[in-house]
């Protein structure tokens, strides 16, 4: 939960210091045969960005975001016992246990 807090600040932080020019095409991961799939589907998107200072300069990159949704198997249990859930982040699978 941490992570997606963090990882929104950042996007968000970005999207307001950034000027978004043109997005560009999106590496797609092909969806499984079955749709049911309990995995962690990842899409990047690439932008090309630039930015202006106060004297008039710009400076322009591409930057690459991952997305990450899909389904996970969360194994949910009523408030008093322990939950055990694997989750799905930009980067790999973390095991949770609250």
């Amino acid at each position: 939960m941490l992570g997606i807090v963090v990882w929104l600040a950042l996007t968000w932080s970005l999207a307001r210091a950034v000027v978004i020019n043109a997005v560009l095409e999106p590496e797609l991961e092909p969806i499984a045969e079955d749709p049911y799939t309990l995995k962690c589907h990842k899409k990047q998107y690439t932008y090309m960005v630039t930015q202006s200072d106060e004297n008039g300069k710009q400076c322009w990159d591409k930057i690459s975001v991952t997305a990450c949704w899909g389904r996970c198997d969360s194994n949910e249990v009523s408030f008093r016992f322990k939950t055990d859930k694997p989750v799905c982040s930009a980067t790999e699978w973390i095991h949770k246990v609250a």
